[in-house]
C-alpha cells in the first residue's frame, strides 16, 4: 500500500489553508489511517482538540493522528514524523506547513505519491502573491471558495494561475465558522461542513496524484 501525501500550501495568510487541510484530513481518515502534519497549534484549535506542543503526536479522531513539527528545516526530521505517526504506514499524510519547500521535501524524502494543493481565495492580492511565488508548483490542484460577493470568479483564479489540475470550489460560510468556533468540526454533520468535505474528497482519487514516488532532485533542504 502506497502512502498518498496531500501537501496544502498558500502564499499569504488568511487563505483558509489550515481549515482546508483539517477537512481533507477528516475526509481521508474515513478512507484509511491518516496523519496530519502541521507546524503550529492552529490545526488543533480548528479540529477542536487540546494543545500538544512541538514534537508531539496524538490521536484526535478515528483513523486520524496529528503531529506537530518542532520547526526544524531538516527534511529528515519531517520524514521521521511521517514514519512515527502511525503504528503502521499511514494511507494518507496531509501537511499544513507554512514553508512550501518543507512540504515538498517531506513528501519526496518519504517516497509518497504526492497531491500538491494550493489554497487561495478569490482576491487580487492573493493571486498576485501566488503568481510571483518562486516556489509555486504550477501542477498543483487549487482549492478556492464560494464567496458570491467577490469580484473575481473561480474561472479567473484558474485562468490567472493557469491551473493544470483540479480547481475545487468549497463552501465558505458562517455555518462552518460557527462549527469551528464551537470546537465541533470532528464528527460534524452540518450541511456546509459535509459539502466542504465532499468537495475535498476529490483530491483523494488516484487520478489526483501529481508526483509518484521518490525524487531526490526535488528536495530543497535548508
Amino acid at each position: 500500500m502506497r502512502t498518498t501525501a496531500l501537501t496544502f500550501t498558500s502564499h499569504t495568510g488568511g487563505q483558509g489553508r489550515t481549515l482546508a487541510a483539517c477537512v481533507a484530513a477528516l475526509a481521508a481518515a474515513e478512507r484509511g489511517s491518516t496523519l496530519l502534519i502541521t507546524d503550529n497549534d492552529d490545526a488543533l484549535a480548528t479540529l477542536g482538540v487540546g494543545v500538544f506542543g512541538a514534537g508531539a503526536i496524538g490521536d484526535v479522531a478515528d483513523g486520524l493522528r496529528v503531529a506537530i513539527t518542532d520547526g526544524a528545516q531538516d527534511v529528515d526530521s519531517l520524514a521521521a514524523l511521517a514514519g512515527l505517526g502511525m503504528p503502521e504506514q499511514a494511507r494518507y499524510v496531509v501537511t499544513d506547513l507554512r514553508n512550501t519547500p518543507d512540504a515538498d521535501a517531506l513528501a519526496c524524502v518519504a517516497g509518497f505519491d504526492v497531491v500538491p494543493v494550493l489554497v487561495i481565495r478569490r482576491q487580487y492580492v492573493a493571486l498576485r502573491r501566488a503568481t510571483l511565488a518562486e516556489d509555486r508548483d504550477k501542477r498543483a490542484h487549487v482549492v478556492t471558495f464560494d464567496e458570491p460577493a467577490r469580484a473575481l470568479s473561480v474561472g479567473d483564479v484558474g485562468t490567472v494561475l493557469r491551473v493544470q489540475g483540479l480547481t475545487l470550489t468549497a463552501p465558505h460560510s458562517e455555518n462552518i465558522a460557527r462549527v469551528v468556533d464551537a470546537g465541533l468540526l470532528i464528527g460534524s454533520t452540518q450541511r456546509d461542513v459535509i459539502a466542504y468535505r465532499d468537495a475535498l474528497a476529490d483530491l483523494l482519487a488516484p487520478s489526483s496524484v501529481v508526483v509518484g514516488g521518490f525524487d531526490v532532485s526535488k528536495v530543497r533542504a535548508e
